[in-house]
């Protein structure tokens, strides 16, 4: 692992990055699991990878809200009475205008839930009730 040095001489002709390693991150990157009842954790860089590519091919994302992406497996996405409902556990990410994954902060993760929440209903089969998540499509 190569490490980062940075010389700072107040020499604009010198001063800069002199070992910049090539697994650099904007910020840690944070995201959030968040499940459809109700719980949720933070996640880091290394685990938001780790869960993209554990869902591979059945991965489908959707928005939530105008500034976050949710990404969740597909195979967890039933039909009833004409709509679409995801039901489990779904990674959210905060993207900036050009498309790029930034750090959530603590006011972020209060809206996620609140967006989150807002789609939530109940759906019953054999006497059971259970909560999902409504989607637009």
């Amino acid at each position: 692992m190569e490490d980062i040095k940075i010389r700072i001489e107040l020499n604009p002709a010198k001063d800069g990055i002199i070992a910049f390693p090539k697994d650099t991150r904007i910020g840690s990157n944070k995201a959030l699991v968040i499940g459809t009842n109700g719980t949720y954790r933070i996640v880091d860089a290394d685990e938001m990878d780790k869960i993209m590519e554990e869902l591979g091919d059945d991965r489908i994302g959707a928005p939530i809200g105008s500034d976050y992406i949710m990404c969740m497996n597909a195979d967890k996405i039933v039909k009833a009475d004409g709509g679409s409902y995801f039901i489990g556990s779904a990674l959210v990410m905060k993207i900036d205008t050009t498309g790029m994954v930034v750090d959530l902060r603590d006011d972020d993760i209060k809206q996620i839930e609140c967006l989150f929440a807002s789609r939530i209903v109940t759906l019953t089969a054999k006497g059971e009730s259970f909560s999902a998540y409504e989607l637009d499509y």
